[in-house]
């Protein structure tokens, strides 16, 4: 009985880093957008999106599968 709430906890652990993860995530496109929004050279705008969201979700796999 204890290892199965042991694994519920560290699951709901998991779960909660990675809704903080998405919560970062969602506020660094919201950031792109303002930037984007307010730079002339919006032409570039999806390379910086690339850039971000791929140090993001590299951290969050690691996170994960620490």
């Amino acid at each position: 009985m204890d290892k199965s709430d042991d694994k519920m906890d560290k699951l709901e652990s998991d779960i909660t880093e990675i809704k903080i993860h998405l919560a970062h995530i969602d506020e660094k496109i919201e950031n792109i957008n303002k930037l984007r929004e307010e730079s002339n050279e919006s032409s570039h705008w999806w390379i910086y999106i690339l850039i971000i969201l791929g140090s993001n979700i590299g951290s969050l796999l690691l996170g994960i599968f620490k």
